[in-house]
């Protein structure tokens, strides 16, 4: 296209490109990175015992359903 249209249309092609281009950036590289970081082993965290508490009583809830 021609005129103040097409170069309206161009930006905006070149926009959507590098965000594009970002969004593979982030999901390749820093995504799994936060992943690693972040989601832990749950039965290598050790719970204090008010935690513990509350788990049993859900637990003993549960049971009695």
């Amino acid at each position: 296209m021609s005129g103040v249209v097409g170069r309206l249309f161009r930006e905006f092609a070149v926009t959507v490109t590098m965000a594009i281009m970002v969004s593979a950036f982030v999901s390749l590289t820093m995504t799994p990175m936060m992943c690693a970081r972040f989601l832990r082993d749950r039965h290598a965290v050790r719970h204090g015992r008010s935690y513990r508490g509350i788990e049993a009583f859900f637990d003993w809830l549960l049971s009695q359903l």
